[in-house]
């Protein structure tokens, strides 16, 4: 063999070498330092909302799902998102405020297109974008959006979902999801990501928990399914309730059902006040209701932040839908956090 073959040779096995890790770098190189330690010291914060009763999900069942890895200081804790474009992540706002200043998008690591943790894509967050008026301690406008350093690339194991605008009727299934801790003596979040069912509840029996609550149709839906003891838990999140239509062509592969986006998780809390052994209220007791940010309500306030089409992001525009023109809040802009 001369010279120039075997140089000929080398090149080509380099060529291939290098296609191949583009080919993984979704995983390679936004990989977080020290991976599986971050995952195992993810305790999730006090404040933080609550899957208990849950099941593990399949692959490619929520293509759409993104976990929030925060670490700040001695502060590292898990919140969950909602791909919502190529661009964007939709999660709660309360997720982005470890210190009163804000996180930054710098001590923020995403996780996508795997349920389990250790085989996620890992990107970064270029921009934070928080609705102006978010108010921790009433615990209003509760939404953020992420927007990403570089676009994702939609296939089977990672993709978007759209926002449900249709009216909440009691005792509507809802699907939530997340990377939270699994049993109220759990210390650290899920590895893997798990679901279970909860129901669209009558507002009545919400408002002794939340006093100004009266409708669903609102910036807030009031979900729960405590009979079974089934909810969401600490780590959860900013993670969504998803409502689920036949899904014709436009699910996942394999998929029966197509998911939209209707709430995310926001907080819990219970008339009985039953806690656990650190004085936070229990997940799945008796008596506890969950409060979900609606977000059909803050669509305008998406729309205008992302610059995306109400037609791009919305699952449903018929009448049988949230008025356009009544309910929604104000296209307002965000309150921006950059590193």
């Amino acid at each position: 063999m001369n010279t120039r073959l075997i140089l000929q040779t080398i090149l080509s096995a380099v060529a291939l070498a290098i296609s191949i890790a583009v080919g993984i770098s979704m995983i390679s190189k936004y990989r977080p330092q020290n991976l599986e330690e971050k995952l195992d010291r993810a305790v999730v914060p006090l404040n933080s909302d609550r899957i208990v009763g849950g099941k593990l999900v399949v692959a490619n069942e929520f293509p759409f799902a993104a976990v929030l890895k925060i670490d700040v200081g001695s502060s590292r804790y898990t919140c969950g998102g909602t791909i919502i474009s190529e661009k964007f992540i939709v999660t709660a706002a309360h997720c982005m405020y470890a210190t009163a200043r804000g996180i930054k998008p710098s001590e923020l690591e995403i996780g996508v297109g795997n349920p389990d943790l250790t085989l996620a894509g890992w990107v970064k967050a270029k921009k934070i974008l928080v609705h102006p008026d978010y108010n921790g301690l009433l615990i209003t406008n509760d939404i953020a959006l992420i927007e990403l350093n570089e676009p994702l690339s939609f296939n089977d194991t990672i993709n978007r979902a759209q926002i449900d605008l249709s009216l909440m009727k009691k005792g509507s299934e809802m699907t939530v999801i997340g990377w939270g801790v699994t049993s109220n003596e759990s210390k650290t979040s899920s590895k893997v990501l798990e679901k279970t069912d909860l129901y669209v509840q009558d507002p009545a029996k919400c408002a002794p928990v939340r006093k100004d609550f009266n409708s669903n149709d609102l910036d807030i839906v009031c979900i729960s399914n405590t009979e079974n003891h089934k909810d969401t838990c600490y780590g959860d999140s900013g993670g969504p309730a998803l409502s689920a239509v036949p899904s014709g062509n436009t699910g996942p592969p394999n998929s029966k059902v197509k998911y939209n986006l209707v709430g995310i998780t926001s907080y819990g809390d219970s008339t009985q006040k039953v806690v656990d052994s650190k004085g936070r209220p229990e997940c799945g007791s008796d008596g506890a209701t969950g409060f979900y940010t609606r977000v059909g309500f803050f669509l305008k306030f998406i729309a205008a932040n992302t610059k995306l089409t109400v037609e791009y992001l919305v699952a449903n525009t018929t009448s049988s839908g949230i008025p356009l023109s009544d309910k929604f809040s104000p296209q307002q802009s965000a309150l921006t956090i950059d590193n």
